[in-house]
């Protein structure tokens, strides 16, 4: 006979739909990562891009895929077999799934058999849900996901990824990161601290304006949006031989302004469009809510 561990312990897993892969951390509750696991995303395009009109979720588990939409896209091997390779069932995010963890999952991650699973939902969408509480009312109606409102997904590929690997691979991070451990503050913290003093040293108008001679275009990782080319490729303009913080400093704050003007092409964009309002006309894009590793 076999039986559970006596003792439980409590563990969260977060999943993200990312760009090239779908990776899954299981964390405890000081936040120290247990285990992972990745499992990576076909890429595809020919030509222009396809623009999907996304069914509403609770008719989609009413009526199962849409299998003129893949045949549509070229995918109709999709739908081979009773749709063995995407799976039969499409839920609605949230909606508890089967009976819960298996008494062998539930083993293997300290947990008891038939802890609730729950449809995933999408990094994008999730962050919609985190900010529901902090539109204002009158704002309210132009939410994405709201019934009978479109989402628009302008995504921006592996930024948080990007800004770690300009750090982590220039030659000052590690005594920048030792520096940052003693006082007990972020790494960013501490590039932060050193643009501020830059901008005072050398009486910059302000911290931006150090970056006036190097230049960063963040597609280290291809573009999403709005080029849709995954083979796209990144490039620093105005390397010198420095190899001081302060060059780093000035190399993180180029890679975040890259990425800034990555969100701004976008914005500009949707709004030169014109995004209609359901039944109401025209509306511009105005607040930005940052979410997620860049909120932090």
């Amino acid at each position: 006979m076999t039986l559970l561990p006596t003792t439980l312990r409590s563990v969260f897993i977060g999943v993200d739909v990312a760009t090239g892969s779908t990776r899954a951390g299981l964390f405890n509750e000081d936040g120290k990562l247990l285990g992972s696991a990745s499992s990576p995303i076909q890429i595809w395009k020919d030509g222009d891009c396809v623009e999907i009109n996304e069914k509403d979720s609770r008719d989609m588990e009413a009526s199962g895929w849409d299998d003129g939409f893949w045949e549509e896209i070229g995918l109709g091997d999709l739908v081979d077999g009773h749709h063995a390779k995407i799976g039969r069932s499409v839920a609605f995010p949230g909606h508890a799934l089967g009976s819960g963890l298996t008494l062998n999952d539930a083993m293997e991650l300290g947990l008891m058999a038939g802890t609730p699973v729950g449809t995933a939902l999408i990094d994008a969408h999730a962050s919609v849900v985190g900010i529901m509480e902090s539109v204002p009312a009158s704002d309210s109606e132009s939410i994405a996901m709201v019934p009978e409102y479109w989402l628009t997904g302008g995504g921006q590929s592996s930024t948080g990824s990007l800004l770690d690997h300009i750090i982590e691979n220039h030659v000052a991070s590690p005594h920048l990161a030792n520096r940052a451990a003693s006082r007990r503050i972020s790494i960013f913290d501490l590039l932060n601290e050193t643009l501020e003093l830059m901008k005072q040293d050398e009486g910059s108008p302000f911290i931006a304006a150090l970056t006036n001679d190097i230049h960063i275009l963040p597609d280290f990782h291809g573009n999403r949006s709005l080029i849709a080319d995954p083979k796209s490729k990144g490039m620093i303009s105005g390397l010198t031989l420095g190899t001081s913080e302060k060059q780093l400093a000035l190399l993180y704050l180029a890679t975040v302004q890259g990425i800034a003007y990555g969100t701004h092409h976008i914005v500009e964009h949707c709004n030169a469009n014109g995004h209609k309002k359901f039944k109401t006309g025209i509306f511009f894009i105005r607040p930005l809510m940052i979410l997620g590793g860049h909120a932090c």
